[in-house]
């Protein structure tokens, strides 16, 4: 839910990438989260945060799609999942969103 929040998406974000990239937890936190995060982005696309979808949006492009060394496949497929989910679900919602096109970008 921090996402959603002008005051906290950057540092919300940042911890959730933490949990989500921890060698020991991600594939728990993956199944744990997908459903609650689902539902976060529907809450974050569905207000009227800019400042809070620019960020998410800079998540996705700069620390889930990172070329090179830093590149996690694991979260790449995960945030796929997600965003793919989204969009069957949310489809009005996802096809206005910031967001639409990284779909695509993380099928490659």
């Amino acid at each position: 839910m921090s996402i959603c929040d002008p005051e906290l998406c950057e540092q919300g974000l940042h911890i959730l990438h933490n949990f989500l990239t921890a060698d020991g937890l991600k594939y728990q936190v993956f199944e744990d989260c997908r459903d609650v995060f689902l539902k976060s982005l529907e809450l974050l696309y569905q207000g009227d945060s800019a400042h809070c979808k620019q960020k998410f949006r800079e998540y996705l492009t700069g620390r889930v799609l990172a070329k090179g060394e830093s590149a996690d496949n694991s979260l790449k497929k995960f945030f796929k999942a997600l965003l793919q989910k989204f969009s069957e679900e949310q489809q009005p919602l996802f096809a206005s969103s910031n967001v639409s096109d990284a779909l695509a970008l993380l099928s490659t």
